[in-house]
């Protein structure tokens, strides 16, 4: 059975990368990094998600207008994606 995650990140996304890295060359067997959360649309790890074409999901804090709002964006994008798994890394403080 395939592990489908989703990764959140907000910075250069050392981490995120690191972990598709791992899951292409198979180290990560049985896993796939299915979409990328990022609360910094304007963050470097952005266009290496791109590059990479994996799915995202990007938001702004500021703009949310509760925690909920943001459950709500998160699950229905997991519920999409049919994840097993959300690596939460970043904490969002509002």
């Amino acid at each position: 059975m395939n592990m489908r995650i989703a990764v959140f990140a907000s910075g250069r996304g050392s981490n995120l990368l690191a972990i598709h890295d791992a899951v292409i060359s198979g180290k990560l067997e049985g896993v796939s990094l299915d979409l990328a959360v990022c609360d910094r649309p304007d963050a470097p790890v952005v266009g290496l998600v791109h590059k990479r074409n994996i799915p995202d999901l990007f938001f702004v804090p500021k703009i949310m207008q509760t925690k909920m709002h943001l459950k709500q964006s998160l699950r229905k994008s997991s519920l999409k994606q049919k994840l097993s798994l959300l690596f939460w890394q970043v904490i969002c403080v509002w």
